[in-house]
């Protein structure tokens, strides 16, 4: 394993080998799957110079013989497999000079590409497009430019009917399309260091081509990587976010509505159906055909118009008799207004139900409001989209690859997962011990270690059923 690290000062100046530099058993590089992006910590050694005191320099005064600037670009690479490690922005850098008469120690905070789409806010509105146009679009239209550009091969992915951004994030933004994607199948976002923004569902993903397991038949090669059982061997069914009914409440929309009552010359308040707007100019009260006035008020004896609006304490509208006579007997009493009314959509997995039966019948309610959604095909698409994720159990792998693995992989790959000492749960009849089957990675951590080597830290999820 060759490491080679390089860094590219802001501002065109010319790149820097500075591997001579690097403490090879401290460094680190985390990936989160659609989410922050990579970061990486990079640990520096530099001895001081001194200065002999001519041109006007003071005698034995220390001098700095490396500098790293923020914004500087970083890429740690394995030339002896020909693939990057690491690249992106260092973000945060510093040096430590405590008690260091003669050496520097730098630390190199970093943050891959997903740092410059953070720096951008978008706006728009989408009617009718595929969420991968509107993945496409929001990317090349981040103002003025994020320096990022979308893959060419991403999916066309579902259509969205409509959504909208209001100087959002663009990460949060690539968030929100990728939540209403997942109706079907769970898309994701991630940057690579390419600085090419990669989105799709599990079928997108790409195959790395690697078998982790933890049945060792031999040395551990590219395509073969052995888990480091006396470190960290997990196997999880995650039961905790499991939910197989889904309440979505998206934005608020408005409605007209005419309500009719009969007077009886001894009724004075007469209760409204719907969440009346008192923000509107809109209503109109007629008693016996003759129009009346009305005012929103805290009780009835507080305005001198005919008759009041007064929303009770429980949230519910009430039209009171205020200045003006009581209705007579037989006549009648017309409210029209504008009222308020939520967008409310509910999605409900059978199977997962049955197969978690139990005292509650199997029931795992949730409920979630998002006032992005503006119409009831969002509001429902969002509420599959959880079912999609977390009616069933995750199934997920946390383990560390042995150092002696001479590979890499990556976040958002996917690999083949062979292990010998633990059931599955999706065999038939069901858990037998083994499981073979494909999972994605969806966390990673590189550690360097003594002599140039690596370990990686795993997190892996299982395939949904059927991909």
């Amino acid at each position: 394993m060759a490491l080679k690290l390089q860094i590219t000062p802001p501002h065109g100046q010319p790149t820097v080998d500075i591997t001579g530099f690097m403490t090879h058993e401290q460094w680190t590089v985390q990936e989160q799957y659609g989410r922050q992006g990579s970061t990486a910590m990079i640990y520096l050694e530099a001895p001081l110079g001194f200065n002999s005191g001519g041109e006007g320099g003071h005698p034995h005064e220390t001098q700095l013989t490396l500098l790293v600037k923020p914004f500087a670009i970083l890429e740690l690479s394995d030339t002896s497999l020909g693939v990057i490690l690491f690249e992106g922005v260092v973000s945060d850098p510093y040096i430590d000079l405590t008690n260091q008469p003669t050496l520097a120690k730098y630390t190199l905070q970093c943050r891959d590409y997903t740092y410059y789409a953070d720096s951008r806010l978008v706006s728009g509105t989408y009617t009718n497009r595929s969420a991968g146009y509107i993945i496409n679009d929001l990317t090349a239209n981040a103002s003025p430019t994020c320096g990022l550009t979308v893959d060419p091969n991403i999916p066309d992915g579902p259509i969205i009917s409509n959504i909208q951004f209001d100087h959002l994030q663009l990460t949060d933004a690539w968030d929100q399309v990728s939540q209403l994607s997942s109706w079907q199948s769970d898309y994701a976002w991630w940057v690579g260091y390419d600085q090419l923004v990669h989105w799709g569902n599990e079928g997108d993903c790409h195959i790395s081509g690697l078998t982790i397991t933890d049945n060792v038949t031999g040395p551990a090669d590219s395509t073969k990587a052995y888990i480091e059982t006396g470190q960290t061997f997990r196997y999880e069914w995650d039961g905790t976010t499991l939910r197989n009914n889904v309440v979505v409440r998206g934005a608020t929309k408005q409605g007209t509505r005419t309500d009719t009552w009969l007077g009886d010359g001894t009724t004075t308040q007469w209760s409204i159906s719907y969440d009346l707007d008192a923000t509107a100019s809109t209503v109109t009260l007629t008693v016996g055909g003759v129009s009346k006035s009305t005012e929103v008020v805290s009780k009835p004896e507080n305005t001198t118009k005919d008759f009041a609006l007064i929303q009770q304490p429980s949230g519910q509208w009430i039209l009171a008799k205020g200045a003006g006579a009581i209705p007579g007997a037989g006549a009648a009493i017309v409210l029209g207004y504008t009222y308020n009314y939520p967008i409310l959509a509910t999605a409900t997995l059978g199977t997962s139900i049955a197969q978690y039966d139990g005292p509650n019948d199997g029931y795992y309610d949730m409920y979630l409001s998002d006032s992005t959604l503006t119409n009831a095909t969002m509001a429902y698409a969002r509420a599959q989209a959880e079912l999609q994720q977390y009616a069933l159990c995750q199934e997920r792998l946390t383990c560390t690859i042995s150092a002696d693995w001479g590979g890499h992989i990556r976040t958002g790959e996917a690999c083949k997962v062979n292990l010998s000492s633990v059931p599955d749960s999706r065999s038939d009849p069901g858990w037998q011990l083994g499981i073979n089957d494909w999972f994605v990675v969806i966390q990673n951590q590189i550690r360097g270690l003594p002599g140039g080597y690596r370990e990686y830290d795993l997190v892996l999820v299982r395939f949904s059923e059927g991909n």
